[in-house]
């Protein structure tokens, strides 16, 4: 696999591989942002970006629905938020009031919407994933993910096989790609809303999170290169490529997306048996949710259902 292959197929860049959210917000929003610096999961930031693909095939209207695309770091950035559920209902209210109105700040509204969404539905993946594992399992599961991405999505034979030792790659050259990606992500996580950041704080940040993430990166491309078959039944439990939501988004990735609402039924009458799937399709119905509600046509009271 060429090094362009790599970044492409693994999808690294789009879901911030191995980077912690940075705050970088404003105090314009209620809460505060905190990275993870006890473990690092690709897991969650690929199951966000397999969210937003699974919209295409929502009901949601078509400006939540943009919204979601134009905003994906915010999106992701939800994990991080550290804010109360009546805060969140508060501004979800607010973008609602805001569009119904018409007002010129109606990018506002939106981009509050898709920052919610992100928190609510990763509040959902995480009460849902297991408490217990060890910096170590977080890992291995990391890298099953990537390979079985990879295994659906790239031409490479040496990559069909998710489970199987990756041959003539030099673990200092997975080691190096995957700095390269830590480096843009960083890079770009500061300007991703420039309205909003706060500079001194990024570059604290920044100083802990690099030092973080370097010390973990030979163990990603160890596990990447050599997956583990001890553990798995624990990996199938978290996330199978067979689930019909999982293999709908795979399916979506690379490729032009364009609103498909027919198969919305058979994503919502599908029975999903990893975690990662059966969240795909809870989380799914709880963007319609949310979208209904910011645009004026669901209620209070099931949106208080979902952000608790």
């Amino acid at each position: 696999m060429t090094k362009r292959d790599f970044l492409k197929t693994s999808g690294l860049g789009a879901a911030a591989l191995l980077t912690d959210p940075l705050s970088a917000l404003g105090a314009r929003l209620p809460g505060r942002f905190v990275a993870d610096a006890a473990r690092s999961w690709l897991l969650p930031l690929f199951w966000s970006d397999d969210l937003v693909r699974l919209a295409h095939l929502s009901e949601l209207p078509a400006p939540q629905l943009q919204a979601l695309r134009a905003n994906l770091e915010l999106f992701h950035l939800g994990r991080a938020w550290d804010v109360t559920a009546a805060d969140v209902l508060t501004l979800l209210t607010e973008s609602r009031e805001l569009l119904a109105a018409g007002e010129v700040e109606q990018d506002r509204a939106l981009t509050q919407y898709a920052l919610c969404s992100g928190h609510v539905a990763a509040g959902s993946l995480a009460a849902a994933l297991p408490n217990d594992l060890t910096e170590a399992e977080a890992i291995a599961a990391d890298a099953h993910l990537l390979r079985c991405v990879q295994a659906a999505t790239s031409a490479d034979p040496r990559t069909a096989d998710p489970w199987a030792t990756l041959t003539g790659v030099e673990e200092r050259d997975v080691e190096a790609l995957i700095a390269q990606i830590q480096q843009r992500t960083w890079l770009s996580t500061h300007t991703f809303r420039p309205e909003f950041s706060r500079a001194e704080q990024w570059i604290g940040e920044f100083v802990a999170s690099f030092h973080a993430q370097r010390a973990r990166n030979a163990a990603y491309a160890s596990a990447y290169l050599r997956p583990d078959g001890k553990s798995a039944a624990s990996l199938r439990a978290l996330y199978r490529p067979d689930d019909l939501p999982v293999a709908m988004a795979t399916a979506l990735r690379g490729v032009r997306l364009t609103t498909e609402r027919g198969k919305r039924a058979e994503l919502l009458a599908a029975s999903p048996t990893s975690v990662y799937g059966r969240q795909l399709q809870a989380a799914f119905g709880a963007l319609e949710t949310l979208g209904a509600y910011v645009a004026g046509e669901g209620s209070r009271a099931a949106v208080e259902a979902l952000v608790g």
